[in-house]
This record gives structure tokens, C-alpha cells and sequence, in this order.
């Protein structure tokens, strides 16, 4: 199992997002879950059923079963968690792109629809106060180049691995999408994630961090915005 040493760049209602320190192509060793792809905002999430929003059709959209994702378990300072990753596509060194809404949701069907009533919340980037994320695309341009890392923690998932997982998201605000898609996936076999000797993640004082994929992490930047919910 091949992993990657990635540094920690906080957390945000109790989920790490990691930044690839290095390029990583996920071509051949991802299963994409979830596509999206829309001009300004944009907004989709993962099912088998009728697709709602920006959700593009095709191969790279279906259900998710949890018993997917337990090969993709890392453990940070004696908790698991799940390893999700992002690939965004936009014009090359455009800048930064905003992930404004994310939420994770389990449910017995695989074709649920009519956001939001897809399942059972367990995750809300947005808990508590609005949050957003960062993401400059012009250090890992590319398809299947992975921009982020998302490990979220199993205990919110329940332990029934015949339910599904349903990940919604929202991107656009304010910095705009522009041009190409956006997937959500998990690896095949193993995670891409290692976390560092002593499983410490940083105060949010160290959060910002020009230059690396996350410019700027949810919940420590206090900007307030509407959500974009059809």
C-alpha cells in the first residue's frame, strides 16, 4: 500500500482537510463518486436516483455504499476517521476556487432525491456558523491531480456498512467556479493520507497558509454568506 505524508491544516466541526504537499494523481486509484460542474456556483451530490442541480450524469456519479470506504481508514491521535478526496478542474491559474457548503448524509436506499431529504445528516461543514475553504487550483492543475483531503470521523457514520453515503456539496462562493468539473472520490485500496509522528494538528493561528492547495481553512475565516440551496 502506497501512502503520502500530508500535512495537517486544522479541522472544522471535528473533520481534518489536508492539503497534498506534493502533486498526486488519483488516475487509476480512485473511484470518482460524485461529478459536478457549473458556471459561478455550483452545487450536486452522489445517488443512484434522479440527478438534482449541477450533478453531472455518466460513470462518475452513483451511489456509495460504506462498506466502500473501509479500506480508507486513517487514524489521527486514537480516532478514525474516513478518507474522502476532491479533484477540482478550473482555468488554469485562475486562482482560488471557494467549497462554501459540505454535508454528509446515511441512508438504507442508494437512489435517494430531493435535497435535503437524502438521509440522515451526520456531517455539516456549516454547523454552527458558516464556513468555507479555500482551494487554489493552480498548484495541482489537472484532472486527477487531488487538490484536497477530507477525513471525517467513522463514528459519525453508525456501524451498519449495507447504508449508503450521500456527499453534498457547494462551491462558488465567493470565488467562482469558471470552467471544468468537480468530483468527489475515495481511493481504491489504502488512503493517500499519513498523518505525522506526533498526530498533532495545528492551533487555528497557523490555519492560513499561502501557497499550500488550502489558502484559507473554513471556520477560522468569519465571513458570512447565504448558502445556495435549490
Amino acid at each position: 500500500m502506497t501512502t503520502y505524508c500530508i500535512d495537517f491544516m486544522g479541522t472544522v466541526n471535528g473533520a481534518i482537510f489536508l492539503s497534498p504537499p506534493t502533486e498526486v494523481s488519483g488516475t487509476g486509484l480512485i473511484d470518482s463518486f460524485v461529478r459536478m460542474q457549473g458556471n459561478g456556483t455550483e452545487s450536486g451530490y452522489n445517488t443512484d436516483g434522479d440527478l438534482e442541480f449541477d450533478t453531472k450524469a455518466g460513470l462518475w456519479t452513483h451511489s456509495l455504499q460504506l462498506s466502500a470506504v473501509q479500506t480508507n481508514i486513517v487514524q489521527v491521535s486514537g480516532i478514525d476517521y474516513y478518507e474522502f478526496v476532491l479533484d477540482v478542474n478550473e482555468v488554469d491559474n485562475k486562482g482560488l476556487i471557494t467549497l462554501h457548503g459540505l454535508e454528509f448524509y446515511i441512508d438504507a436506499l442508494p437512489n435517494r432525491t430531493g435535497y435535503p431529504n437524502i438521509g440522515n445528516l451526520v456531517y455539516d461543514l456549516d454547523a454552527g456558523e458558516d464556513s468555507r475553504i479555500e482551494l487554489d487550483y493552480s498548484n495541482f492543475p489537472g484532472s486527477g491531480k487531488l487538490d484536497m483531503i477530507a477525513l471525517v470521523p467513522i463514528s459519525l457514520f453508525g456501524t451498519d456498512l449495507s447504508r449508503y453515503v450521500y456527499l453534498y456539496s457547494e462551491f462558488g462562493s465567493p470565488n467562482p467556479c469558471e470552467d471544468g468539473f468537480e468530483e468527489w472520490a475515495h481511493k481504491k485500496v489504502g488512503t493517500f493520507s499519513s498523518p505525522p509522528s506526533d498526530g498533532s494538528v495545528p492551533e487555528p493561528g497557523t490555519l492560513i497558509l499561502i501557497g499550500s492547495g488550502l489558502t484559507g481553512l473554513a471556520g477560522y475565516c468569519k465571513f458570512k454568506f447565504g448558502r445556495r440551496k435549490k
